[in-house]
C-alpha cells in the first residue's frame, strides 16, 4: 500500500480516491431519484385491464391490453 503509483500518490491514496468518487456518484444518484420530478407524460396512461387484471402503462391511445388482446374500452386511467 506504501508503493508510490504516480507522482506522489501511493496505492492506499488511490484507492481512497476511488472510494470517495464512489460514494459521490452513489449520493448523487440518490438525489437526482429524491428530487427529480416525475412529470405525467401526455402520451401515456396508467391502465387496468378488466379482463385479466394486467396493469400498466401503456400508450394513450393503446386499444388493447398487451397481455391478453382484450379492448381496454374507454382507456380512463386507473383510479387507485
Amino acid at each position: 500500500m506504501d508503493r508510490i503509483v504516480f507522482g506522489e500518490y501511493t496505492v492506499q491514496d488511490l484507492v481512497i480516491l476511488a472510494i470517495v468518487l464512489a460514494g459521490v456518484f452513489v449520493l448523487f444518484g440518490l438525489l437526482k431519484k429524491v428530487f427529480s420530478s416525475s412529470k405525467k407524460d401526455k402520451h401515456t396512461q396508467q391502465v387496468r385491464c378488466a379482463a385479466c387484471g394486467w396493469q400498466g402503462t401503456v400508450r394513450r391511445y393503446a386499444g388493447v391490453c398487451p397481455k391478453c388482446g382484450a379492448k381496454l374500452g374507454e382507456r380512463r386511467t386507473d383510479s387507485r
